[in-house]
């Protein structure tokens, strides 16, 4: 299923998900800035990580992955990687996500949204919008 909005932003996920108000959610937003977000996510080695709650974001921080933690690298599924610092998300933002990566996280249950939007705090908002029943 795909939604889109007027601010460019494109949900995917498997149809047989629902979408529903989310309570808390780990979201990563590919940046190579911390300022815009960037991609192609699968070579990105710069993340923010979103925690939201009740459709607000609760904390922010930014972390850095090492060469055998890039998505390019993956052998396994994050969920079978509890010490990847990607591990528990549950939506992946980027710039550029490619359809090949993008499929890998819908089969993985993680969310991806690709986005011409600039700013992560305004993506990342707007996709929880999108959420809204």
């Amino acid at each position: 299923m795909i939604l889109s909005d007027s601010d460019n932003l494109t949900l995917t996920t498997n149809s047989s998900s629902k979408i529903a108000k989310a309570i808390f959610m780990k979201i990563a937003v590919s940046s190579a800035n911390t300022e815009k977000i960037s991609g192609p996510a699968i070579a990105c080695n710069s993340f923010l990580i979103y925690e939201t709650l009740n459709q607000k974001i609760i904390n922010k921080r930014h972390i850095r992955l090492k060469s055998e933690e890039l998505l390019s690298a993956l052998k396994l599924p994050l969920s079978k990687l509890p010490t990847h610092p990607l591990n528990g998300i549950e939506c992946l933002i980027s710039e550029s996500l490619g359809t090949g990566l993008s499929q890998k996280m819908i089969d993985q249950g993680i969310q991806t949204l690709a986005t011409n939007g600039m700013e992560p705090d305004g993506v990342v908002l707007a996709y929880l919008q999108l959420l809204r029943p």
